[in-house]
């Protein structure tokens, strides 16, 4: 075989090796079943603008833990879906949901999306997460120039490692001032969408399989190239 054809030949394995190591990534990437349950707010649906919850009440697979939230659907535009959830009623709410299906010692995403109530004050709007008991943090929406046409939602996430084979995931609305100022109500809070908690693929086995793929490519066209030699 001549040094031409061989370059030829080198030039179309490193290209296939190319191709399959992105249908690798791409196979890694694509998305995985997730755990939460309704992490959309789609359930129960809501006829008009919004049904209000109040501590001790469920909606859907979420548990009103303290104050109230009030469950949107044409009030404004989701996230995703049809439906959100504003996490003050009329005063500063609290949700919560035990996600099971983790397995021990695997990384998983939570993954959410925030808003703000631009309805009134205050124009911070801060809400908090926590996982098993325990704060992962909080994280704050500026409502400045937003509408309930134009919500701006922002995507957070948080890595973590599960302990056990189930934890309780929380939300708490940290806005507590009135909405306005005629009104003592704390009834426009953080907003919150499309909650999601997906295991995290392990990079290295997926690197591993590239290069073993990228070797076995590479060892055919050698042997190609001897058997063509020989010929």
């Amino acid at each position: 075989m001549t040094k031409s054809k061989y370059s030829t030949l080198a030039g179309t394995v490193l290209a296939c090796a190319a191709l399959a190591v992105g249908g690798v990534r791409s196979a890694s990437a694509a998305p995985v079943f997730n755990l939460v349950n309704d992490g959309g707010f789609e359930d129960p649906f809501v006829g008009g603008t919004f049904n209000s919850y109040n501590a001790g009440d469920n909606f859907g697979a979420w548990h009103v833990d303290s104050g109230g939230v009030d469950l949107i659907n044409t009030y404004w535009t989701s996230a995703e879906g049809v439906q959100s959830v504003d996490m003050n009623g009329t005063s500063a709410g609290s949700i919560s949901q035990t996600i099971g299906g983790l397995s021990v010692g695997q990384q998983y995403q939570l993954s959410f999306f925030l808003a703000g109530n631009p309805a009134g004050g205050p124009t911070i709007k801060d809400l908090q997460t926590s996982l098993g008991g325990n704060v992962l943090g909080s994280n704050s929406f500026d409502i400045t120039g937003k509408s309930t046409s134009d919500m701006g939602w922002t995507q957070f996430t948080y890595n973590f490692t599960a302990a056990d084979s189930s934890t309780l995931l929380s939300f708490q609305s940290l806005t507590s001032a009135p909405c306005t100022g005629a009104s003592a109500l704390s009834a426009c809070g953080p907003a919150l969408d499309d909650v999601s908690i997906r295991a995290v693929p392990e990079a290295s086995t997926v690197t591993g399989f590239a290069i073993m793929l990228f070797g076995g490519i590479v060892m055919l066209a050698r042997k190609q190239k001897q058997s063509k030699s020989a010929a």
